[in-house]
């Protein structure tokens, strides 16, 4: 150990922290996890393990994203990371109202990613996530509103509330871009025929710019790259190019593309 570490750890974790911490403190053992964070990352799963065996939601939904085999890259060579594991540390989470685990539980729930695929669970932890502060949540439930799907009634006034709200969040974290989505989404529930022409052609072209930057970058090797290319030629049922994308990342070890490939073959 380095004699900077050693003077790090010396000014940055009084004995007190410690002793709580070794105790059963979770706030305590999360305070010492945050401090390690980055510097020394056994230490940061150690206590990070303490906080969340505690019971601190904070720590339970930072531990199923170390043990997450996408979201902790850095930590893939210290725990034996898997997709269950992971989606039992945000379940807990998700439980103590923790509105980040209860958006990423939703979008597990979607996929099928560690839990068992139910759409219905999936909206109620969306729905959930967005009264406790989700923007992104926030966003897919003035869309259901809007639409009326996910088993609501349409309600273009609660359809405003929500994505207004969304708009704020996101340009509040710095999501400009969805914040401008969200704000697009009030014109056309609120505007005029003009205004909502406007923004469908203006939709319609960064589509496709979009699409093309991504098979450009699906065509140089990247994986995230591939997983969505073959993703949109699901929704235009072009299978056969899905199959094709979705194949070259399960060649590089995409898990989803794996997945997604052997539903298409299932379903020949």
């Amino acid at each position: 150990m380095s004699i900077f570490k050693k003077i790090t750890e010396l000014f940055s974790t009084t004995p007190s922290t410690q002793e709580r911490a070794l105790a059963g403190d979770a706030q305590a053992a999360f305070e010492l996890a945050q401090k390690q964070q980055f510097i020394d990352d056994e230490a940061y799963i150690k206590w990070l393990t303490i906080a969340a065996e505690g019971g601190l939601a904070e720590a339970q939904n930072s531990l199923a994203k170390v043990y997450h085999p996408d979201l902790g890259e850095l930590y893939k060579e210290l725990v034996e990371q898997d997709y269950r594991i992971s989606a039992d540390w945000t379940i807990k989470a998700a439980e103590q109202d923790n509105a980040d685990a209860q958006m990423r539980l939703s979008l597990a729930c979607s996929s099928g990613e560690g839990v068992s695929k139910d759409e219905q669970k999936a909206f109620y932890w969306t729905k959930r996530a967005a009264e406790n502060g989700d923007y992104l949540a926030m966003m897919e439930l003035g869309a259901a509103y809007k639409d009326g799907t996910n088993g609501l009634a349409q309600d273009k006034e609660r359809a405003v509330e929500w994505l207004s709200k969304a708009a704020e969040g996101a340009a509040l974290y710095g999501d400009n871009i969805l914040s401008q989505h969200a704000r697009e989404e009030v014109i056309i529930i609120n505007g005029s025929p003009e205004e909502v022409q406007a923004i469908t052609k203006k939709r319609e072209k960064d589509s496709q710019e979009h699409f093309e930057k991504l098979l450009r970058e699906a065509t140089d090797g990247n994986v995230i790259s591939q997983f969505w290319v073959a993703k949109y030629y699901v929704v235009i049922q072009d299978i056969e190019k899905a199959k094709f994308w979705f194949s070259k990342a399960a060649a590089q070890g995409n898990e989803q593309a794996k997945d997604e490939l052997e539903q298409l073959n299932k379903e020949k």
